[in-house]
């Protein structure tokens, strides 16, 4: 018994034992469990730390590789090894991070540029848009000090887009409100809000529209609100080509966008509130339209917002700066620097020098006391004295400053041939020579005008090529004057490039160095014009008006009250944005009429009597591009830039038997034209200046005929400002895209036919008018509009077209091998 209970106790030691040990195993793997189960979620921990770095690193290296391309426009891969090597991002993000950071091109090219090409943008808000593509490769690295390390690659594009690939573009605020049905083919875009009306109607956006802001159906840019106006229908396509039928009514694929349907509503941000259905409405007609699109600028812009933008911008037709450099971000951009052909004109010989420092020569011509060929020798106008007046000298001459013409040759040397063109003679008959193809009696080969004969049978009478811009001239649609009296400010001088013999010139048909102007680097002509003349008390010169004391709420006839508006930022009367309210561009306006207009240019005086005959000593002189129908535009391309306003008169790179504008459209031979300039009027072919001063007040005498115009056109506009109490209720708005393209006559449903695109980059700084209609100005054609969709295809498009930039992601991905190695801050394995 003792034994068999001996063998139990053993038993039991041996079970406790091996239950000890049991025990003891299962106690050992849980603490082995509980630390390996520690250490795997600190090196979870440890990875996301890494991963989370990595990423906000990518993102850091990607804004900060716009910035690169808004402040530079071809920068090196210096410059983005550089880029690389400073971005990485704060710790405040993620803290304890190593980074190692690369940019490179992806495709690089001989002298350290990358390798670029004409592609189409494939995917976002811009696709099916060409655009000249720059790849880069982006790589980022993120170690954690435990050693965690996270590899992350991008390659994004850069695309660069040409301008007039939009049907319609504009860098502020973008509205419609049309009368009858206005239908413009291709893209729209804006950079501010989008403003959708339509009177009549309708409104009809046949491709994709988009917005940096909102979309803002249910009121005027002015503030003005549509309530039982302007309750036309506005039709957006569902599918691609949906709204081609020109109906006007709404189809499977063309649907109306109803007033309550933006994707703001109430007011103009930031007054009003957000859709709260908005998303739905996008979506019913996606991808044809969306709001908080990215922003498209030139590439040398720096800002974010259409107020910084549009002072900026504007440089791109302006003269350079003293000391600045071709090679910069903005001297590569300027259309001056970019021209083949240049006409400028000062007050002085210097100032037609833009580094203002080069010494005059011979073709620095002083054009009151020129006397060159027969019919090309100016003379004293016969519009003086006027009453109580003293002419400032005596004699008075015709036409006052300096004028120099260059072209660049094939060696990239600037050749001047002031004298060539001037020999050519610059005078015509009295209203038309060189308009609408009439043959210039007086100096049929002249490629530039001065001055015309109002009188056939005198050879020494002469009057200056002034004319009455109404718009600029009356600050209300109203006037109280009485034919011929008109008001100082809108007597503007013009020099008249004569279109069709500047072709001849550049062919060889007019003899002279013509040819050896240098085509290749824009394919195609470039001339670039700035008239300074006039511009007193501003220092330096800079192009511009110098008086913007043009809305005046308060006041029922627009009179100045030398106090800067201040409803809206920016005011609509600091169209530079210096945050000023300048007014001494009034101080010299009526000197040679005899006038003193300091403060108010508004001041009235007989237009034939001294009006048509004297020297515009003020900062009102612009270009008028004339005798440029069909056929008589250089080839292949031809653009033509000015700082100053541009009158475009008479049919241009087309005419009434262009087979373009028939029902079934087929193309012809043509020139890709473009004007970029402060602002563009089009005058028909039934244009004179002579009856636009004889009856300033009479609209209904100013008639016009069928013109037709086929170029590009880029400009600027006003800003909008609230519509003051008892005024039309558009006035305060820039006039809409109905009324960009600008007009002086009473067009009254004559139709006008127009195809190019319409570009607003800035606003105008030297026509400072506001916008106005119905009275005094004009009435609008039949607007027969459309987009030419040759620009879709690089080839066609106008010499210095401006591009805008964008930059997208095109891949993304971790690698997950480990980084062993490096080259360049890139992992090679």
């Amino acid at each position: 018994m003792s034994k068999l209970n001996s063998n139990r106790r053993g038993f039991t030691l041996i079970a406790s034992l091996l239950l000890l040990l049991l025990l003891s195993s299962v106690a050992i793997g849980l603490m082995f469990l509980a630390n390996g189960s520690g250490h795997i979620g600190n090196n979870d921990l440890e990875a996301n730390a890494a991963y989370y770095g990595a990423e906000s690193g990518m993102e850091k290296l990607t804004t900060d590789l716009l910035t690169l391309y808004q402040t530079k426009l071809s920068p090196t891969q210096a410059d983005l090894s550089a880029l690389a090597d400073a971005s990485a991002p704060s710790s405040a993000l993620v803290g304890n991070v190593t980074y190692k950071e690369s940019a490179l091109w992806t495709a690089p090219g001989p002298g350290g540029l990358p390798v670029t090409s004409n592609s189409v943008i494939g995917h976002g808000p811009f696709a099916g848009l060409s655009a000249q593509m720059v790849p880069i490769t982006l790589q980022v690295s993120a170690v954690r000090p435990s050693g965690a390390a996270v590899n992350m690659t991008r390659g994004v594009q850069v695309a660069l887009i040409p301008v007039f690939q939009f049907g319609v573009f504009s860098d502020s605020d973008l509205s419609y409100f049309p009368g009858p049905m206005f239908n413009f083919k291709g893209r729209v875009h804006t950079n501010g809000n989008l403003f959708l009306a339509a009177d009549s109607g309708p409104l009809i956006l046949n491709s994709n529209v988009t917005a940096h802001g909102e979309i803002i159906r249910d009121r005027l840019a002015n503030g003005f609100s549509n309530g039982s106006n302007y309750q036309g229908n506005v039709l957006l396509p569902t599918a691609t080509r949906g709204c081609n039928n020109n109906t006007g009514t709404a189809t499977t694929y063309c649907r109306n966008l109803d007033v309550n349907s933006g994707s703001w509503t109430g007011g103009i941000p930031p007054a009003g509130s957000l859709n709260s259905n908005w998303n739905n409405i996008m979506s019913s007609f996606s991808p044809f339209i969306a709001n908080e699109a990215p922003l498209l600028q030139l590439p040398f812009v720096q800002g974010s917002s259409s107020v910084s933008a549009s002072k900026a911008q504007i440089q791109i037709i302006k003269e350079p700066l003293a000391g600045e450099t071709a090679t910069t971000p903005l001297g590569a951009s300027r259309e001056y620097n970019k021209a083949d052909i240049r006409i400028t004109l000062a007050d002085t010989a210097l100032g037609l020098h833009a580094d203002g420092l080069t010494a005059p020569d011979a073709n620095d011509v002083d054009l009151a006391n020129y006397a060159g060929t027969a019919h090309g020798t100016t003379s004293v106008a016969d519009g003086w004295p006027a009453p109580g007046f003293t002419p400032p000298s005596d004699p008075w001459p015709l036409i006052n400053g300096f004028i120099r013409v260059e072209y660049l040759n094939a060696a990239a040397v600037w050749v001047p041939i002031t004298n060539e063109w001037l020999a050519f003679g610059f005078s015509r008959q009295y209203d038309a020579g060189t308009v609408g193809g009439t043959v210039n009696t007086v100096s049929p080969n002249s490629i530039l005008v001065l001055q015309k004969n109002p009188d056939a049978a005198s050879t020494t009478k002469w009057y200056p090529l002034n004319m009455y811009d109404a718009r600029e001239g009356f600050p209300r649609d109203l006037s109280a004057l009485a034919d011929p009296i008109c008001n100082v400010n809108g007597i503007m001088n013009t020099v008249e490039l004569n279109v069709g013999n500047l072709k001849r010139w550049v062919t060889g048909a007019i003899a002279g160095s013509g040819t050896l102007v240098d085509r290749s680097p824009q394919n195609g002509y470039l001339v670039y014009f700035a008239d300074r003349r006039g511009q007193t008390g501003i220092l330096p010169k800079v192009g511009e008006y110098g008086f913007e004391d043009v809305v005046n709420s308060g006041s029922p006839d627009g009179t100045p009250d030398n106090t800067m508006d201040a409803s809206v930022s920016p005011s609509p009367e600091d169209v530079d944005q210096d945050n000023l309210l300048d007014v001494i561009g009034a101080i010299s306006v009526g000197t040679g009429f005899g006038l003193n207009t300091t403060g108010n240019p508004y001041q009235p005086l007989s237009c034939t009597l001294y009006g048509r005959s004297n020297a515009v000593t003020g900062a009102r002189h612009a270009l008028k591009l004339v005798n440029g129908a069909l056929n008589n535009l250089p080839m292949p391309g031809f653009t033509v830039v000015a700082e100053n306003p541009v009158y475009v008169q008479g049919d241009y790179n087309s005419n009434a038997g262009d087979s373009v504008w028939n029902s079934n459209p087929v193309d012809v031979t043509h020139s890709a034209a473009a004007v970029i300039a402060d602002t563009v009027t089009l005058l028909s072919s039934n244009w004179t200046d002579d009856l636009s001063m004889s009856k300033p007040n009479t609209l209904s005498a100013r008639t016009t005929v069928r013109t037709n115009y086929r170029m590009a056109i880029a400009s600027g506009k006003n800003i909008n400002f609230p519509q003051p109490a008892g005024t039309s209720k558009d006035f305060g708005t820039d006039g809409g895209v109905h009324n960009f393209l600008r007009y002086l006559e009473n067009w009254n449903g004559v139709p006008l036919y127009y195809r190019g695109s319409m570009v607003s980059l800035y606003y105008s700084q030297y026509a400072t008018g506001t916008f106005k209609c119905c009275s005094l100005v004009y009435t609008p054609p039949q607007r027969n509009y459309s987009f030419d969709d040759d620009f879709l295809t690089p080839s066609n498009l106008p010499p210095g077209t401006p591009m805008l930039q964008d930059i997208e992601n095109l891949t993304y991905w971790q690698n997950f091998a480990p980084c062993t190695t490096q080259s360049g801050g890139n992992c090679t394995n």
